[in-house]
């Protein structure tokens, strides 16, 4: 046993005891006489066989106690009002704890350390927050969420690897500006960084009919605001399993008003995930959608390459959510066709019995704003023979309609003259061809111009306005000529 002395007591009355060491002592209670050293500031009884701690609450001076590594099952008594007064540092680390009392007794508790028990809930634990708390481990418990572990103005590191989390709890992580570090590697289901979906009803899900538009009962609600957060540890999680990380993160962090709530969030790391084992684009798409001040992925830092995929991502996917839109503006144009595309009437037949006939009717637009290309494209595919199914035959991004109704002719002209003899690869690149000489004015060799000519007679008179056709040359000729 080490006991280390000071000279001089509070009271004046001469030595006081103030630090007790007796790790690995076999101690398995603790006697009366401990509390007679009552100028105790720090007392580590780790690796004994202790299963009770009661008797320490006497000792009212103490800062820092670590019983870890015993076998102690209740500390009701250590969190009792006026138990510990000042203390700042308790270690229960590897114990057999299976529920605590509410910490706020302890008020000027820094540093709790609850790694290795059996811990299930905390909503008794925390009901009402700690003022003080700036660090708490809950490493290797058997919690499932973190419900209840709110309000801590104070507190900086949470520490909840190797648990039972497949989500946070819809009442968790409200009320922690101070929070700059949360790690839930290892062992963790964890799908999710906030409360688990809402399950739709019973009847809902057998029934045909789709939900309403303004319901979306597996919207997961917004993850609390974490002014403070810099590093989010998430390797070794599920993290990523049901949708993208990138998808998740860019819904859950950004708050309905369009503010982040990560705003400072320096380090991530999912390796070992189902996001990092399935998606060769992550660094780029984390990039992408958390702020600019972060810095480490993986625990790697970020790189100009990094910085690179990820413009490059983000430009691909600018292009596709333009073309999502014209899509979607094509077919909100397409339900304002009026008139029905076929009509049932009723005749009576010289029989007197009801005949059925069948009368077919041309749509017809009544939208102002149906734009000349779109009339344009409607109506070379009226009389055009060209399988819509083909990838030539599919319009290209950005290209006007006007211009895709004119390659729609151009292709038609070309299968009717050349008919078998073309394979559809060549047909792809003899119309991009045409679209690049007739609309943007490149370059190709003459024996493609030929070609070109033959079927469209204008796109003669349309390049010798613009160039000599004795310098046209492409490194690709051979290949796209027929």
């Amino acid at each position: 046993v080490n006991i280390y002395a000071k000279p001089g007591t509070l009271d004046g009355s001469g030595f006081a005891f103030t630090k007790l060491d007796c790790c690995e002592k076999g101690i398995s209670e603790l006697s009366e006489d401990i509390e007679s050293f009552k100028h105790l500031r720090q007392v580590t009884l780790r690796s004994n066989a202790l299963k009770d701690a009661t008797r320490l609450t006497r000792l009212t001076n103490l800062i820092s106690l670590d019983i870890s590594y015993n076998h102690i099952d209740d500390i009701e008594g250590l969190f009792q009002p006026n138990s510990l007064p000042w203390c700042q540092y308790i270690d229960l680390s590897n114990n057999s704890i299976t529920s605590l009392p509410a910490i706020s007794a302890l008020a000027r508790l820094r540093v709790l350390k609850l790694n290795n028990n059996a811990l299930q809930d905390l909503t008794r634990v925390l009901p009402d927050g700690h003022a003080s708390l700036e660090e708490l481990h809950l490493s290797s418990n058997a919690l499932e969420t973190l419900d209840g572990l709110n309000n801590m103005p104070k507190l900086r590191s949470l520490v909840v690897a190797s648990n039972k989390l497949s989500h946070i709890g819809n009442n968790a992580l409200e009320n922690l500006p101070a929070l700059e570090a949360i790690d839930f590697h290892d062992g963790n289901s964890l799908i999710s960084l906030t409360g688990k979906p809402a399950e739709p009803p019973i009847e809902e899900e057998e029934s045909e009919a789709p939900p309403p538009a303004t319901s979306s009962p597996r919207e997961l609600p917004k993850l609390p605001s974490l002014p403070a957060l810099r590093t989010l540890n998430l390797s070794g999680t599920q993290f990523g399993s049901e949708q993208s990380a990138s998808e998740i993160l860019e819904r859950i962090t950004m708050s309905h008003d369009g503010d982040r709530l990560l705003p400072v969030i320096r380090e991530i790391d999912l390796s070992d995930t189902p996001s990092a084992a399935s998606n060769d684009s992550l660094r780029a798409e984390l990039i992408l959608v958390l702020p600019k001040t972060l810095r480490i992925i993986n625990g790697e830092d970020i790189t100009l390459d990094d910085l690179n995929a990820s413009e490059e991502l983000r430009v691909a996917r600018a292009a596709a959510a333009e073309e999502e839109k014209r899509r979607q503006e094509a077919e909100a144009n397409e339900e304002q066709l009026v008139g029905p595309k076929s009509l049932l009437l009723l005749l009576p037949s010289e029989s007197g019995m009801t005949e059925f006939i069948f009368h077919v009717v041309e749509w017809r637009r009544m939208d102002p704003s149906y734009s000349e290309g779109e009339k344009e494209v409607q109506q070379e595919q009226r009389h055009l023979k060209v399988d819509y199914s083909k990838p030539y035959a599919r319009r290209r991004p950005d290209e006007p309609r006007s211009h895709y109704a004119q390659r729609l002719k151009f292709i038609n002209e070309l299968i009717q003259g050349m008919g078998d003899s073309l394979s559809d690869d060549r047909i792809d690149v003899l119309s991009n061809c045409y679209t690049n000489v007739k609309f943007l004015n490149n370059k190709y060799h003459p024996e493609i111009m030929e070609i070109l000519e033959k079927y469209d007679p204008d796109v003669e008179s349309v390049m010798k306005s613009r160039h000599s056709i004795a310098h046209w040359k492409t490194p690709t000729a051979e290949k796209a000529s027929p």
